[in-house]
């Protein structure tokens, strides 16, 4: 007992020292299918990458987990709006991202000048971080000499990871909060202490903190023992809601991309119906050629319209799946906290789904639709009509014996 206490001596931040942590979700998409070999394929995948990050000189100390491979899994995510009309129609643009059941936990040391500076600031805190990954969260912690949150910390770990995902010939996509957003993290770091006294009973205590973007957690005393542990411990309580974090936020995106999408095809169809509608309004003498130009434009609004129907029913498929991660997210919250690390970068997502209605496309379209069909209907009674009357003369001349 008195040496695992010395050792947890050893490892607990100093009273002039602050223990950080902080939490994102990156994705390892995967370059190519594996599902078809998963339990296989995923093993090697994580043993490749391993010895990726241990030849890495940055990479101090890694300890590979050990995994039960029924547990590997892929999860299916959408990119952000760099996607073309069609693929957001098809789907086509999805990615699998590996999912390993514990993470690989490793140490990093890199001197402060040589890591990145977010936004600039010359706030880097330390040389040293420890991590856990598991294919879509990440968990970096660190010890600091102040209190104030830094920007900049841990963005070293995450371009560690994506230079050995890349040698592998896969890609490391950042589920930011926003398209325009360069912050790797979420933007409520984590001010670590813990129980001494073991008094706690829950795994993980989150609370408030004064500072804006900070939270207090607490964690049992004996994770205390290494930092490793602590840092596997943070993961393994966070990593749940972390994941559905991450999906709420994908789909939330992806529900944004389609939503401009429509609008720019409704304008795009309406300008058409519109260009028609003042060519039918000019004398036939000063519009004829026009007329002739625009002949095609119907072909062209039954093309639109499908894709605008087609992606009205995505949106609900869509809405549907990210409902239900996000009663999957909602389950995390409990006594414990923990949402409180994740609200301030779910709430804006939240608010926009909810308010998501997509009525004012599904009139444009109707009315137009109703335009095209009017248009068939009065030429199919036209030319009813007209073969009505044809065979009657027929069946007059036939019965007058003319023929």
């Amino acid at each position: 007992m008195e040496g695992r206490t010395a050792a947890r001596k050893e490892t607990l931040p100093s009273k002039d020292s602050f223990r950080f942590s902080r939490i994102a979700v990156l994705l390892w998409q995967l370059s190519e299918d594996i599902d078809s070999s998963l339990e296989a394929a995923g093993l090697k995948r994580m043993d490749s990458l391993c010895e990726k990050l241990n030849n890495d000189p940055r990479v101090i100390e890694l300890r590979r987990p050990e995994v039960n491979v029924q547990f590997m899994d892929t999860n299916v995510y959408w990119p952000r709006a760099k996607s073309s009309s069609q693929t957001l129609l098809t789907g086509a643009d999805g990615f699998d991202a590996l999912n390993i059941p514990n993470p690989i936990l490793f140490k990093v040391r890199v001197p402060e000048k040589n890591q990145p500076k977010h936004h600039g600031a010359d706030d880097v805190p330390s040389d040293t971080y420890w991590a856990a990954w598991d294919g879509i969260v990440l968990v970096v912690l660190w010890d600091q000499n102040t209190e104030i949150e830094p920007l900049s910390g841990g963005h070293i770990v995450a371009r560690i990871l994506e230079d050995a995902v890349e040698a592998l010939g896969d890609s490391l996509y950042e589920q930011a909060c926003s398209p325009a957003c360069k912050n790797i993290f979420l933007h409520t770091s984590m001010l670590l202490s813990y129980d001494v006294d073991e008094l706690m009973e829950e795994d993980i205590l989150v609370t408030k903190q004064a500072n804006e973007g900070v939270v207090e957690v607490t964690l049992p005393n004996f994770v205390a023992e290494s930092e490793f542990e602590t840092v596997d411990w943070l993961h393994s309580n966070l990593d749940g809601i972390g994941r559905h974090f991450g999906q709420v936020k994908n789909y939330a995106r992806r529900l944004m991309d389609i939503e401009s999408a429509i609008d720019k095809e409704v304008v795009h169809l309406l300008q058409h119906y519109y260009s028609h509608a003042r060519l039918m309004d000019l004398p036939m003498r000063k519009s004829y050629r026009l007329r002739w130009k625009g002949r095609r434009w119907r072909r062209h609004a039954r093309y639109v319209l499908a894709g605008i129907w087609l992606s009205l029913a995505n949106i609900e498929a869509m809405k549907r799946q990210w409902g239900d991660a996000y009663r999957d997210y909602q389950g995390y919250m409990d006594d414990c906290g923990v949402n409180l690390i994740f609200a301030g970068d779910v709430h804006d997502d939240v608010e926009v789904v909810s308010a998501l209605d997509m009525e004012y496309a599904a009139s444009a379209i109707r009315q137009v639709s109703t335009t095209l069909d009017n248009r068939l209907n009065a030429i199919a009674a036209g030319g009813g009509a007209i073969a009505g009357g044809v065979a009657g003369a027929l069946s007059t001349l036939l019965t007058s014996g003319a023929f």
